[in-house]
């Protein structure tokens, strides 16, 4: 494998972000899961509080 970058172009830039692209989905799930669910635990302790 090349060293990222000798090639010169858009190789590299496309190479970082197909790279990263999985690791920064897989972050964004967790925090949108991680914050939908505490939005649904606040609310079913709002309504059983009512």
């Amino acid at each position: 494998m090349p060293i990222l970058g000798a090639e010169g172009g858009d190789a590299p830039a496309f190479a970082l972000v197909l790279f990263w692209a999985p690791f920064y989905l897989l972050v964004y799930a967790l925090l949108a899961g991680g914050e939908y669910w505490l939005r649904r635990r606040e609310v079913a302790t709002a309504v059983s509080q009512t």
